[in-house]
């Protein structure tokens, strides 16, 4: 998985050219990527649609939560592109037909594509074998603990969502203003288990893909290839039998072969 923690300037490369112009003057904020496990839901919708959160409001391994109510999702909305792994440089295998915000997370409306790693992502949430979401964003405001008013701020969102003061004890920022740029489908170490099953039920998996999984595709594996065969002339195979004594050498290899080779018809030529 590529870095969890940069800055907005390092994507500026793969980035599409509309969206690079509008945070030129702001390549110096941070980039963050936070991941979220939530089921999908995928019945009684269009085919090859679900509605699943994308992020949610619990606490990261980082010790950080994102305030959904805090999201813009303004410029994601004009192109609301899902990525494989935050994988800008490939196309996207979906977009969101919908995305809003509400007091748990960004909910979204994804429909998938239908090139092959959107196939393989579609076949893998629908077998319940991927539900793993991450969330590209950029850091606009945040709070922290040692603030002066830390705790007013705790004592805030804890009487919104219904939590305890000490369930944010953890804590080391509330981010509550941040900007969407993208979200993707990942998969991550814990879920290795559940891919295994899924190649064992007879789900074909490309080779990257089952590599990005960290398991074996289920494809049966290509036939090893047959050794080439190399033609030397038999002139140049006698040639090698009246050097090879004289300098107490096997030839061995085709390396061996063709330098031998190369250096008695120089000796033939009067070059040696």
């Amino acid at each position: 998985m590529a870095k969890r923690h940069m800055q907005v300037g390092a994507l500026f490369g793969v980035m599409p050219v509309e969206q690079r112009k509008r945070l030129e003057s702001r390549a110096d904020l941070p980039y963050r990527r936070k991941q979220s496990m939530t089921e999908p839901t995928t019945e009684d919708l269009p085919p090859r649609t679900a509605i699943q959160y994308v992020s949610t409001r619990t606490l990261d391994r980082d010790d950080e939560i994102l305030d959904p109510a805090g999201a813009d999702l303004e410029e994601f909305r004009r192109s609301p592109a899902v990525l494989w792994a935050h994988d800008w440089t490939s196309p996207p295998i979906g977009k969101d037909l919908q995305i809003e915000s509400d007091d748990f997370g960004l909910k979204a409306t994804t429909e998938y594509a239908r090139t092959e790693r959107a196939e393989e992502v579609w076949a893998l949430k629908q077998g319940g074998f991927l539900n793993v979401h991450s969330v590209g964003y950029i850091v606009h405001e945040y709070k922290a603990p040692g603030e002066n008013d830390w705790p007013d701020v705790v004592d805030q969102y804890a009487e919104r969502w219904g939590m305890k003061s000490s369930d944010f004890a953890n804590v080391q920022r509330l981010i509550t203003r941040w900007e969407l740029l993208e979200h993707s489908d990942v998969p991550i170490a814990s879920n290795r288990d559940a891919f295994t099953e899924a190649v064992a039920k007879g789900l074909t998996l490309s080779d990257d893909m089952a590599a990005a999984l960290g398991v074996r595709s289920s494809a049966p594996d290509a036939p090893p290839a047959e050794p080439k065969r190399i033609i030397v002339p038999v002139r140049a195979v006698r040639a090698v039998r009246r050097v090879a004594p004289v300098r107490r050498v096997i030839p061995r290899s085709v390396v061996d072969v063709r330098r031998l080779t190369r250096e008695e018809l120089d000796r033939m030529r009067g070059r040696l």
